[in-house]
């Protein structure tokens, strides 16, 4: 089997802070985030 690696890079143009609580953010991180068909999704 080939190892398969994936590297992604995004510019956010917003304060680094900003960025960094929308990743602590479950709402927030749903709007960029979605799950595989594979990945159980709580409704919580």
């Amino acid at each position: 089997m080939t190892d398969l690696r994936v590297s992604l890079q995004k510019t956010i143009d917003a304060p680094i802070n900003n960025v960094f609580d929308a990743w602590l953010d479950a709402k927030t991180m749903s709007k960029f985030m979605m799950p595989m068909n594979e990945m159980y999704l709580s409704k919580s």
